[in-house]
């Protein structure tokens, strides 16, 4: 989203807010996923980028029954293989 297209949300979600038509708290969740937003882009530049995954288990054992935990086991997996081998390159 453009810098104008972030100031323009913000601005109709605190008109919404003062008018009673979103709940109270609206604007400053978007505040703060603004500050998300530009922290996760500045990771991105620097190649610091790694994925999220709501995990709290403390080996894979606990992790079985969990099919998100799986899948973001094995996107881990694969994404450390691939840059294994980009590296070798």
């Amino acid at each position: 989203m453009t810098k104008l297209g972030i100031i323009m949300t913000q601005n109709a979600v605190w008109g919404l807010e003062k008018f009673g038509l979103v709940p109270k708290g609206t604007y400053d969740v978007g505040e703060s996923l603004k500050g998300a937003a530009a922290a996760l882009v500045a990771g991105g530049k620097q190649r610091l980028f790694t994925s999220v995954a709501p995990l709290s288990a403390s080996n894979r054992a606990d992790l079985s029954s969990s099919p998100m935990a799986l899948w973001v086991l094995r996107k881990a997996s694969l994404s450390s293989y691939i840059q294994g081998h980009a590296d070798k390159q």
